[in-house]
């Protein structure tokens, strides 16, 4: 990399090898040996232990945003300002999961159709849960006032839903 940046005059590198504390430099075959105890091994343990922590940490950080997006990725009409708000209206997806249709309805921020919108998304059959329960098809009464299941969901049991259909007259 250094090479094609024109860099391998300006940057010195080398490498310090964990189980003998030994430095590798480039182009040299064998590695330069610090006396154990040195001030100078010390400052390269501490630059080497410092570069793998902040590694660690930014791909914590990666993991972590992708693990919280990707839940509510998709949504129509939930951007990332939006997104952003609900997680910390209610201070985690399992709180936004557990919150009631009425509940982001109430949100006067959150358009009613943008919040009937997350509602279904995050409680869709077969979803898992944060703690890996897959969630039940959603019922509501055909009467109510956020509208219905789906006809599918109110016309027979799952198994009948299922079972292959047969010509029988």
């Amino acid at each position: 990399m250094l090479a094609e940046l024109g860099l391998t005059d300006e940057i010195p590198i080398a490498a310090l090898a964990k189980t003998f504390e030994e430095v590798f430099v480039p182009g040299r075959a064998d590695p330069v040996v610090i006396p154990r105890g040195s001030e100078a091994l010390f400052l390269l343990q501490r630059v080497r232990d410092e570069a793998h922590r902040f590694a660690i940490t930014y791909h914590r950080q990666l993991r972590g945003r992708s693990m919280t997006k990707s839940a509510l990725e998709g949504v129509a009409g939930l951007g990332p300002g939006r997104r952003t708000r609900l997680l910390r209206q209610y201070g985690s997806l399992r709180a936004l999961r557990a919150a009631s249709l009425d509940d982001l309805l109430a949100l006067a921020w959150l358009p009613d159709a943008v919040a009937r919108t997350v509602y279904q998304h995050l409680h869709m059959p077969g979803r898992p849960k944060a703690d890996g329960v897959r969630l039940p098809v959603p019922s509501a009464p055909p009467d109510s006032p956020h509208g219905s299941a789906p006809e599918s969901a109110r016309s027979a049991p799952e198994s009948a839903r299922s079972a292959p259909e047969t010509g029988g007259g």
